[in-house]
């Protein structure tokens, strides 16, 4: 059986200007694979562009105290990107 998978803690920042000059900046705090730690890139979502960063810690969600179980990371960030995009197009 294999072990179980190395989670790191990290945040991420999306950037989107949508049309009218109305900035959309999503901030999120989670934990997961390290392959994930400093990448920076676009992605495209409801017709939206979004510029994406990311960053790793050595702490729980990089909080400056640690102890509580990772959150999934991508998961969370798909949920709460769709909730702000969805919320402003309507």
């Amino acid at each position: 059986m294999k072990g179980a998978a190395l989670l790191i803690c990290g945040t991420i920042l999306l950037l989107s200007a949508l049309p009218g000059a109305f900035e959309v900046v999503i901030h999120e705090m989670s934990c997961g694979d390290p392959s994930m730690c400093n990448l920076h890139g676009t992605r495209s979502m409801l017709g939206t562009n979004f510029t994406y960063y990311t960053s790793c810690c050595s702490t729980d969600l990089c909080n400056k105290s640690a102890g509580t179980v990772p959150r999934p990371f991508w998961g969370l960030l798909v949920v709460s990107t769709l909730s702000i995009v969805l919320g402003i197009l309507h």
